[in-house]
């Protein structure tokens, strides 16, 4: 049986506020803090977070976030943005039906999923990788005249120090030799 290490780190602490073992069939969106402890705070998250009912409640409870989102998402295009010219011909589509429109270029877009109550509003970004030669997909809710998208993907990027003290983790208790 396999197991993972859920961690919630402060970057400002430069430490682990939470951690949990769990068994790795259970999901990693069940270690996320509540919306209520966002209030005022940034959360980066990677693509097992993916969660717009849990973007929305964060939002809703005063917190930012910056998630990676995976690629199988079809929101409706509100507006949409390649290098500070706005998109024409995208807004009320389904984002599958304009992708094509995206090959080769950043784009910045605001979305929406659902509908009524449940509806959820977010920003998208669309980091294009040439050396990958496809797109990393970022969700937010950061204001687009404060954070522009230099900035959000350089605050996506301080999420690697999670990954860091994970790997300092198993190398002070020679967890790479578990067997």
């Amino acid at each position: 049986a396999a197991v993972e290490i859920h961690a919630t780190m402060s970057l400002y602490q430069d430490e682990a506020i939470t951690v949990s073992l769990a068994p790795d069939s259970q999901g990693e969106r069940d270690f996320l803090p509540a919306p209520t402890e966002l209030r005022g705070r940034l959360l980066l998250a990677d693509r097992g977070y993916t969660d717009t009912a849990y973007a929305r409640n964060v939002t809703a409870a005063g917190g930012s976030f910056v998630i990676r989102f995976k690629k199988g998402m079809n929101p409706t295009v509100v507006t949409g943005w390649a290098a500070s010219t706005r998109m024409r011909g995208i807004a009320g589509q389904k984002l599958k039906a304009v992708m094509g429109k995206f090959r080769n270029k950043s784009v910045d877009l605001d979305a929406e999923w659902g509908q009524g109550e449940q509806k959820t509003a977010m920003r998208l970004l669309f980091a294009w990788n040439p050396q990958e030669k496809d797109h990393m997909i970022l969700a937010t809710n950061l204001n687009r005249e404060t954070f522009d998208t230099a900035t959000v993907l350089t605050l996506y990027r301080l999420r690697w120090q999670v990954e860091l003290l994970f790997k300092e983790w198993k190398s002070h208790s020679n967890l790479h030799k578990f067997s």
